[in-house]
């Protein structure tokens, strides 16, 4: 969970206008694929532990890296009486409070192209980011009939007050000629084809495309409030904010320059089940950001150090993990048990 933004796919969608025109595609499908069920429809009956972190670098698979400056948010345990276990990505939901979220251009490639496009029959393909200051630039692939266009979608991206954001292009290319009318060039087929798909995070609304970042990513899932969007050269940043406010509770190390915390609730790490945890994990290279993938954690705690207060608090002091297979320092090798 790092700061971000998820316009990029109403690009897509203009790029579908200019090439469309009217008539139904004879390509596509008469239903769409099934898509990942929707974090707002999951009941979350279990228990909840506060979950704070700052500098945090969160990879949520091989390919998708979110950038977390500071968070404040909840887990939600789906299941009564299950305790959060790291690992267990499906079995809790994270709610965001306070976030910004930030997601570079390669991440947001491997979610349109790996999870929101990725689907029998999907018109678009081969999609590609260009950020600028507070526009997105979309390029790919569109399939009308048994053509295959090349299009390019320019406009700013702006939240929509909602909690989800919106791409509002005012430039569009197809196969290098400007077209000027989103939804009469894409075609009522390819928009409606796109819209019946509604938990996959995009939806044709007009001329707006409306991105719904809590349905973007893969587990564990997400829900928040999108309150602001912004866009530089290298980042994509996406401000939760639901506006609760809490304090951040007092730090069983409070000089730690990057952390996470799992504050209450139950808590399982490696076997060991913490009742009203309290447990920070604190990173062992502060220079730069804190990197943690969380089905890595068990390897992550013991190649580093843990240390336990008076107070019954946990401090995991670890290593960076900085891809999806974890090569320990050589310091801390021999601990690790393979």
């Amino acid at each position: 969970m790092p700061s971000s933004n998820w316009l990029f796919p109403g690009a897509i969608f203009l790029m579908i206008a200019l090439i469309c025109g009217c008539g139904k595609s004879p390509n596509l499908p008469d239903t769409p694929a099934s898509h990942s069920h929707n974090p707002d429809n999951i009941v979350a009956s279990g228990g909840v532990s506060q979950f704070f972190a700052r500098n945090l670098v969160y990879r949520f698979d091989e390919d998708i890296v979110t950038e977390m400056p500071a968070l404040d948010a909840d887990i939600r345990m789906i299941k009564s009486g299950d305790p959060f276990v790291p690992g267990n990505a499906d079995d809790f939901v994270v709610d965001i409070h306070r976030c910004d979220l930030g997601i570079d251009k390669a991440s947001l490639e491997a979610i349109f192209n790996k999870y929101v496009f990725n689907f029998e029959g999907s018109p678009l393909s081969n999609l590609s980011f260009t950020f600028l200051d507070n526009r997105v630039k979309l390029a790919g692939k569109m399939k009308k009939g048994f053509l295959s266009i090349a299009f390019e979608a320019e406009g700013p991206i702006l939240p929509n007050g909602s909690g989800q954001v919106v791409l509002r292009p005012d430039t569009i290319r197809a196969n290098g000629v400007k077209v000027t009318s989103l939804m009469g060039l894409m075609g009522m087929d390819i928009a409606t084809f796109i819209n019946m798909r509604k938990e996959s995070g995009v939806r044709i609304d007009g001329n707006d495309v409306v991105i719904y970042p809590n349905r973007l990513l893969p587990p564990p899932a997400i829900r928040g409030f999108v309150q602001t969007v912004t866009v530089n050269k290298r980042l994509m940043v996406l401000g939760f904010n639901d506006r609760v406010v809490r304090p951040v509770p007092t730090l069983p190390d409070p000089a730690a320059r990057n952390w996470l915390l799992f504050y209450g609730g139950d808590v399982m790490l490696a076997n060991t089940l913490m009742k009203d945890a309290k447990v920070q994990m604190v990173d062992m290279a502060p220079q730069d950001p804190m990197y943690y993938f969380m089905p890595l954690y068990k390897e992550q705690m013991v190649a580093g150090t843990m240390r336990y207060t008076m107070k019954g608090e946990t401090i995991s002091y670890v290593p960076d993990i900085k891809g999806t297979h974890f090569n320990p320092p050589a310091q801390a090798q021999s601990k690790v048990l393979r």
